[in-house]
């Protein structure tokens, strides 16, 4: 990700409606699929500025990955200091140590050169009967200078990215589109960038809006987070997946 692209997200992680509905569909599918004691240990790997953590940190002991070191560094700045340098290619933790693990828009990235792998490393890492949570970008036709901005590679449908999880080795309880309703703006947006801005220095789609745009936006993003726990949506900019690494089967008596 742009330098840029790391301080806009510090700057408006607590207040711009996408992060802020993002952070209500998390704590909508921890709380539906995922059972956790307050000690459990959560690693949200691929953290950046650590604006997740605090959400994740209200569930269990909240650890934070990443590969840039700009990113942990704002990450400190929100007062976490259980953060690791690493790659999602080589998570240095041992087996089956968390009880969830976490990917918010991580896979995507031109630094995970086997997204397979990766979620491998996720698989070794949570623990038993622990719980993984992914989002990611999703639909090719959504591909603009806000994926250039951003360092990303590839996108997902919800097939692409359920088969890659089920090979890993999880159980999927949850896989669904999401940013659903708002997906024709997104759309809109991101085509005419994609043609007027072509040649341009790649930025993102993140920029402060007037408050009353940005309430708007985050109350339709909210009803579909409050609907996301019942249905599953047909078309969206985002994928998300909810799964379980299953106990070993007994070896019997």
């Amino acid at each position: 990700m742009e330098l840029e692209e790391y301080c806009k997200m510090y700057e408006l992680e607590d207040c711009h409606w996408w992060f802020l509905g993002k952070r209500r569909i998390v704590r909508k599918m921890l709380a539906k699929y995922v059972r956790l004691s307050p000690h459990d240990l959560i690693l949200d790997v691929g953290c950046g500025t650590g604006g997740m953590m605090t959400v994740l940190q209200q569930f269990g002991d909240a650890f934070g990955l990443d590969i840039s070191s700009t990113g942990l560094e704002f990450a400190c700045k929100r007062g976490f200091n259980t953060l690791t340098q690493a790659s999602v290619l080589s998570l240095p933790f041992a087996d089956n140590t968390f009880a969830l693990v976490t990917s918010f828009d991580v896979l995507y990235h031109e630094a995970v050169g086997d997204d397979l792998l990766a979620l491998k490393e996720f698989y070794r890492v949570c623990r038993p009967g622990g719980y993984l949570l992914i989002t990611d970008s999703a639909l090719s036709i959504l591909q603009s200078q806000h994926d250039r901005a951003y360092h990303a590679i590839r996108r997902y449908t919800r097939r692409s990215l359920g088969r890659k999880v089920a090979q890993a080795g999880f159980h999927i309880l949850k896989l669904s589109y999401t940013s659903s309703f708002l997906f024709p703006f997104i759309l809109a947006v991101r085509l005419w960038k994609r043609y007027v801005y072509s040649n341009g220095t790649p930025s993102s789609d993140l920029w402060a809006l007037p408050p009353v745009f940005n309430s708007a936006l985050y109350a339709i993003y909210g009803l579909e987070a409050s609907l996301l726990p019942h249905f599953n949506l047909p078309l969206g900019s985002s994928v998300l997946c909810v799964a379980r690494k299953d106990f070993a089967p007994s070896s019997g008596a």
